[in-house]
């Protein structure tokens, strides 16, 4: 327990203030939840005979912790930023590779509230930007109509392309 308290905790120090503190602790926690979620899909994908969907599944895990490094490094906003890019980036594949029948795309809807949690009392140009990021990835996936990866053919589950 004191190693996720210590994870959590990472970039706040004693001159950070309570509501930079507050949005720090959530930055972190999305990450490390993100990160211990996407770890087991490593596996899942391999057992499930995905090499390239398990294999995609270390940058984006690893992607976790370069955000936990940048508020180590108290550079929080590119923490929040890279969080919400990365997550949009994962997304963008998974959702491509799936298809539009299973839905994946309306996760975006639930990243663009995130640049104005992590960037509130920034610049109206950070928020912009962290919503901007989620909306230009849907944006492309209904450009390119899902096709930008190749799809994933996975029987069980029922998807049909």
């Amino acid at each position: 327990m004191r190693l996720l308290y210590n994870l959590v905790s990472l970039g706040i120090s004693g001159d950070t203030t309570r509501d930079d503190a507050l949005r720090i602790r959530l930055i972190n926690q999305i990450a490390v939840l993100l990160f211990l979620m996407e770890v087991p899909y490593y596996f899942i994908f391999q057992k499930m005979g995905l090499p390239l969907a398990s294999i995609l599944v270390i940058p984006a895990a690893s992607s976790n912790i370069i955000v936990l490094l940048f508020n180590y490094y108290k550079k929080h906003f590119w923490a929040g930023l890279c969080l919400i890019l990365f997550c949009s980036i994962t997304l963008l594949y998974y959702a491509s590779a799936l298809g539009r029948e299973a839905n994946a795309q309306l996760v975006y809807f639930s990243l663009m509230p995130l640049g104005f949690i992590f960037f509130f009392k920034k610049t109206k140009w950070h928020v912009f930007l962290g919503v901007l990021i989620p909306l230009a990835s849907l944006l492309i996936l209904e450009i390119t109509r899902f096709s930008l990866f190749p799809a994933l053919d996975i029987p069980r589950l029922y998807i049909m392309r």
